[in-house]
């Protein structure tokens, strides 16, 4: 069950979003005012009286009742866009303020930035089962779940540098750490079956490469996409685990190892040329993609699925 403070902030912070309709502000002022409200409040914890132990399941809650209030909004145009805008300025804005909770460390990031893709991931679910309802604000098709889903990723990596106190030594645990918590929550959005995740795993991980070229952090270069990468598909490796009761058993798991590097691969286009030299850094990076996938196999716990049959 959930602590009263973790209550307290999933109540208050899907009220928060849901009534931005009766604020006066326009569709397009959306995603500027929800990013703003989250973020404020993840960075009033301290002085709320959120204890650093409370801090993960708050942000988890928070975040979940942030995203499941876009749904709950009546605000002329508001639609499946308008609920991807939002919920990509939540992500951003919260990542962001994560330096200002409480016992900010940069030891501490990694878990937080894995609580916070659980809260978004259950406020994705909420939405998609009050879209299904006739009463529904906002109608979520499969492909919706899809683009909500890999926007958080995105947005999660591409905000890291605003984080304070912390080094370019840190972003790949945290790249990591962001796809390990997108990928191992996914069904907690409502989809089932390996090749509905599959989807939503290849979609997660294309934008997580994605959102590498919008980091700024002095320290950060073309030198550590090789780490960035390995980081992305190391972390979404460890999170096939949490799919095991999603459906995805060990029958799986070559198909989803397979999801993961060609994904990675293919995010890769994505990418601005200045961060990808291209010819000179393509062979290092694809050996990258493979190693860091089959090292993190040892970290994957799925009933029946031995690791060494996947190399």
């Amino acid at each position: 069950g959930q602590t009263a403070v973790e209550t307290l902030m999933g109540k208050v912070s899907q009220r928060l979003t849901g009534t931005l309709g009766s604020t006066g502000i326009g569709v397009s002022e959306l995603d500027n005012a929800s990013g703003t409200l989250l973020s404020g409040m993840a960075s009033g914890f301290s002085s709320g009286g959120v204890s650093s132990e409370e801090t993960g399941g708050a942000l988890t809650q928070m975040v979940a009742g942030g995203t499941a209030g876009l749904g709950d909004l009546t605000l002329a145009g508001h639609d499946s866009t308008s609920v991807q805008n939002a919920l990509g300025a939540i992500t951003s804005e919260v990542t962001a303020s994560l330096g200002k909770l409480p016992g900010h460390d940069s030891s501490l990031v990694s878990a937080r930035l894995r609580t916070l893709a659980q809260g978004a991931a259950q406020g994705i679910g909420t939405l998609r089962a009050s879209s299904s309802r006739t009463a529904g604000r906002v109608t979520l098709s499969d492909n919706d779940t899809l683009t909500l889903t890999s926007t958080v990723a995105q947005k999660a990596v591409a905000a890291l540098g605003r984080i304070d106190n912390v080094s370019s030594d840190n972003l790949s645990s945290f790249v990591s750490a962001v796809t390990e918590g997108v990928v191992e929550n996914l069904g907690k959005t409502g989809v089932t079956g390996t090749d509905a995740l599959s989807s939503l795993t290849n979609a997660v991980i294309e934008s997580a490469v994605d959102g590498l070229d919008e980091i700024t952090l002095t320290g950060y270069d073309a030198d550590d996409l090789e780490d960035m990468v390995g980081g992305i598909t190391s972390g979404a490796t460890k999170g096939l685990g949490g799919l095991s009761t999603s459906g995805v058993g060990a029958a799986a798991m070559p198909t989803m190892l397979k999801t993961i590097t060609k994904a990675a691969s293919q995010g890769l286009n994505r990418l601005d040329s200045t961060l990808l030299d291209n010819a000179s850094k393509l062979s290092g990076l694809l050996n990258r993609i493979s190693s860091s996938t089959v090292d993190a196999l040892q970290n994957v716990s799925i009933s029946g699925f031995d690791p060494s049959d996947a190399n």
